[in-house]
């Protein structure tokens, strides 16, 4: 059973618009340090666009972790990867991950929700669900507004 968190923004910038600017995006610049969290520190191993289902792409982190993405929806008004091959401290509580941001109409514009979810390594529910409850649903409200005002240049 995966541990989750969500955080939602609106975005001036029509569906189509939004999604394709995710898509994207500029992984590094939006995601810093939070806490005890690294900050994406580069994007390697990745195809020229983030569009296809099955594509792949390497996470390196500031302390030197990384994990691989892999594309498994990409739809116009969803956008899934699923985390494998974490290294470092979030290897050492969880098997893997999902991150999951869908698109919807929102007046003349688009809500955007984003779900992480992690699944814990067994025995590290309790220690997860805290990092969640401390730090990761934090870190994902506070970078969700970066992430919407990229979204909105794209209007």
């Amino acid at each position: 059973m995966s541990t989750s968190a969500s955080a939602r923004g609106t975005t001036r910038a029509a569906p189509d618009d939004a999604y394709r600017a995710l898509t994207e995006l500029d992984v590094p610049a939006h995601f810093p340090r939070f806490g005890p969290l690294p900050a994406v520190a580069a994007i390697t191993e990745s195809p020229a666009t983030w569009t296809e289902v099955g594509a792949t792409r390497l996470v390196h982190m500031s302390d030197g972790s990384r994990f691989r993405e892999q594309l498994v929806v990409a739809d116009g008004a969803r956008l899934s990867y699923r985390l494998s091959g974490l290294t470092g401290l979030l290897g050492l509580l969880v098997s893997g991950g999902r991150a999951d941001w869908r698109l919807a109409p929102y007046g003349a514009g688009t809500v955007v929700d984003w779900t992480y979810s992690f699944d814990p390594k067994p025995g590290r529910r309790p220690i997860v669900a805290l990092v969640i409850a401390l730090w990761w649903r934090r870190y994902m409200q506070r970078v969700m507004p970066a992430v919407v005002a990229t979204l909105d240049r794209a209007a």
